[in-house]
């Protein structure tokens, strides 16, 4: 069996990252945007546009994310029962050069 795990949102928190590089509050239990946590464009709210959000996703950015507060547990999980070659990670580099190779 192939397993199938996304990585932004799942195993790590792009929010927090995003936000942290951003220099905006975050708070993973008071979502503040309208939209509530299924509103992707949330940076619109901020009067942010797609390709300011994407110039700040830098390698770095990608390298430092934190883990989400159950990835870990998820991971494991998976690894219990799964083999590891039967698991595959899910992600999409952004249009910044610097994307892929962070993530």
């Amino acid at each position: 069996m192939r397993w199938f795990l996304d990585i932004d949102g799942v195993l790590a928190d792009w929010n927090a990252g995003i936000h942290r590089r951003l220099g905006l509050n975050y708070d993973p239990y008071n979502w503040p945007y309208t939209r509530g946590r299924g509103g992707w464009h949330w940076y619109k709210e901020l009067g942010l546009s797609t390709q300011q959000i994407v110039r700040f996703c830098t390698a770095d950015l990608w390298a430092t994310l934190t883990w989400m507060h159950d990835g870990r547990d998820i991971l494991r999980k998976i690894l219990g029962v799964a083999d590891s070659g039967d698991i595959h990670l899910l992600t999409a580099p952004m249009q910044n050069a610097e994307s892929a190779t962070g993530k």
